[in-house]
Protein backbone atom coordinates (compact mmCIF):
# COMPACT_ATOMS: atom_id res chain seq x y z
CA UNK A 1 0.00 0.00 0.00
CA UNK A 2 1.69 3.54 -0.60
CA UNK A 3 1.71 6.23 1.54
CA UNK A 4 -0.91 8.51 -0.75
CA UNK A 5 -3.50 5.36 -0.39
CA UNK A 6 -2.62 4.74 2.92
CA UNK A 7 -4.04 8.57 3.96
CA UNK A 8 -6.75 8.67 1.78
CA UNK A 9 -8.22 5.29 2.99
CA UNK A 10 -11.34 5.43 4.86
CA UNK A 11 -10.19 4.38 9.34
CA UNK A 12 -10.26 0.90 9.00
CA UNK A 13 -11.93 -0.76 12.79
CA UNK A 14 -8.18 -1.28 14.38
CA UNK A 15 -7.23 2.67 13.55
CA UNK A 16 -10.76 3.65 15.15
CA UNK A 17 -9.67 1.57 17.99
CA UNK A 18 -6.28 3.17 18.60
CA UNK A 19 -7.69 6.67 18.38
CA UNK A 20 -10.45 5.14 21.34
CA UNK A 21 -7.68 3.94 23.06
CA UNK A 22 -6.21 7.49 22.93
CA UNK A 23 -2.82 6.22 20.69
CA UNK A 24 -2.12 8.22 17.71
CA UNK A 25 -0.38 6.78 14.79
CA UNK A 26 2.73 7.99 14.35
CA UNK A 27 4.13 9.48 10.62
CA UNK A 28 5.86 7.16 8.66
CA UNK A 29 9.75 7.53 9.07
CA UNK A 30 11.65 7.11 6.16
CA UNK A 31 15.07 7.73 8.24
CA UNK A 32 14.66 5.34 10.85
CA UNK A 33 14.51 2.73 8.73
CA UNK A 34 18.03 3.38 7.30
CA UNK A 35 21.14 1.92 9.46
CA UNK A 36 22.44 4.56 11.95
CA UNK A 37 25.87 6.34 9.98
CA UNK A 38 27.81 6.14 13.14
CA UNK A 39 27.54 2.41 13.03
CA UNK A 40 28.45 1.92 9.90
CA UNK A 41 31.58 3.75 10.53
CA UNK A 42 32.24 1.51 13.52
CA UNK A 43 32.23 -1.78 11.23
CA UNK A 44 34.44 0.26 8.54
CA UNK A 45 36.68 1.02 11.41
CA UNK A 46 36.71 -2.48 12.77
CA UNK A 47 37.69 -3.62 8.97
CA UNK A 48 40.34 -0.85 9.01
CA UNK A 49 42.00 -2.06 12.58
CA UNK A 50 42.20 -5.64 11.32
CA UNK A 51 43.74 -4.90 7.71
CA UNK A 52 46.33 -2.80 9.89
CA UNK A 53 46.64 -5.38 12.67
CA UNK A 54 47.16 -7.58 10.08
CA UNK A 55 49.64 -5.75 7.91
CA UNK A 56 51.89 -4.84 11.32
CA UNK A 57 51.90 -8.38 13.44
CA UNK A 58 51.78 -10.82 9.98
CA UNK A 59 54.77 -12.76 10.65
CA UNK A 60 56.26 -12.03 7.04
CA UNK A 61 56.69 -8.53 5.67
CA UNK A 62 54.04 -9.01 2.70
CA UNK A 63 56.84 -9.29 -0.19
CA UNK A 64 59.32 -7.07 -1.81
CA UNK A 65 58.00 -3.50 -1.63
CA UNK A 66 56.47 -2.31 -5.29
CA UNK A 67 58.30 1.20 -4.78
CA UNK A 68 60.59 2.75 -2.31
CA UNK A 69 59.20 3.46 0.97
CA UNK A 70 56.11 1.29 0.12
CA UNK A 71 56.22 0.58 3.86
CA UNK A 72 56.44 4.10 4.79
CA UNK A 73 52.83 4.79 2.95
CA UNK A 74 50.87 1.44 4.19
CA UNK A 75 51.85 2.31 7.86
CA UNK A 76 50.81 6.07 7.20
CA UNK A 77 47.83 4.85 5.38
CA UNK A 78 46.67 2.41 7.78
CA UNK A 79 46.75 4.93 11.00
CA UNK A 80 44.99 7.20 8.89
CA UNK A 81 41.89 4.86 8.52
CA UNK A 82 41.82 3.75 11.83
CA UNK A 83 42.08 7.07 13.06
CA UNK A 84 39.35 8.48 10.40
CA UNK A 85 36.91 5.92 10.89
CA UNK A 86 37.18 5.54 14.80
CA UNK A 87 36.20 9.22 15.17
CA UNK A 88 33.42 9.37 12.47
CA UNK A 89 32.34 6.49 14.57
CA UNK A 90 31.80 8.30 17.20
CA UNK A 91 34.92 7.58 19.56
CA UNK A 92 35.96 10.48 21.38
CA UNK A 93 39.03 12.32 19.33
CA UNK A 94 41.74 12.29 22.65
CA UNK A 95 41.09 8.58 22.88
CA UNK A 96 41.95 7.66 19.37
CA UNK A 97 44.95 9.92 19.18
CA UNK A 98 46.32 8.70 22.21
CA UNK A 99 45.42 5.17 21.41
CA UNK A 100 46.67 5.32 18.19
CA UNK A 101 49.84 7.18 19.46
CA UNK A 102 51.13 4.37 21.94
CA UNK A 103 49.76 1.74 19.06
CA UNK A 104 52.26 3.21 16.87
CA UNK A 105 55.41 2.96 19.41
CA UNK A 106 54.39 -0.97 20.95
CA UNK A 107 53.96 -2.22 17.68
CA UNK A 108 57.52 -1.61 16.45
CA UNK A 109 58.62 -2.60 19.95
CA UNK A 110 56.90 -5.37 18.87
CA UNK A 111 57.99 -6.09 15.15
CA UNK A 112 61.66 -5.63 16.23
CA UNK A 113 61.74 -7.96 19.58
CA UNK A 114 58.51 -10.57 18.69
CA UNK A 115 58.80 -11.08 15.43
CA UNK A 116 61.85 -12.34 13.98
CA UNK A 117 61.39 -11.78 10.27
CA UNK A 118 60.17 -8.68 10.88
CA UNK A 119 62.41 -5.04 12.42
CA UNK A 120 61.23 -2.48 14.01
CA UNK A 121 62.18 1.13 12.73
CA UNK A 122 61.79 4.51 14.10
CA UNK A 123 60.65 5.70 10.61
CA UNK A 124 57.64 3.62 10.68
CA UNK A 125 56.55 5.72 14.18
CA UNK A 126 57.26 8.88 12.13
CA UNK A 127 55.02 7.36 9.41
CA UNK A 128 51.92 6.23 11.84
CA UNK A 129 52.09 9.89 13.39
CA UNK A 130 51.54 11.20 10.27
CA UNK A 131 48.40 8.99 9.18
CA UNK A 132 47.15 9.79 12.59
CA UNK A 133 47.09 13.26 11.92
CA UNK A 134 45.74 13.25 8.49
CA UNK A 135 42.74 10.69 9.53
CA UNK A 136 42.67 13.71 12.45
CA UNK A 137 42.43 16.06 9.66
CA UNK A 138 40.13 14.11 7.53
CA UNK A 139 37.42 12.98 10.07
CA UNK A 140 37.42 16.59 11.12
CA UNK A 141 37.32 18.11 7.43
CA UNK A 142 33.74 15.08 7.34
CA UNK A 143 32.29 16.16 10.55
CA UNK A 144 32.66 20.47 9.60
CA UNK A 145 30.91 19.40 6.04
CA UNK A 146 28.17 17.22 7.19
CA UNK A 147 27.61 19.87 9.98
CA UNK A 148 27.28 22.10 7.00
CA UNK A 149 25.32 20.06 4.78
CA UNK A 150 22.47 19.91 7.98
CA UNK A 151 22.26 23.45 8.55
CA UNK A 152 18.74 25.29 7.09
CA UNK A 153 19.66 27.47 4.61
CA UNK A 154 18.42 30.96 5.48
Amino acid sequence: MSIAEHRTRPPSDETCSLERAGAEAEPLDIEASRPPVRLLWAVLAVLCLIAQLNGLYAPEGGGPAPFPHADKVFHAAAFAAVTATAMLAGVRTRWVLAINAVHAVVSEIVQGVFLESRSGDPLDVLADGIGIALGWLTAAGIMRLSTALRRPRA
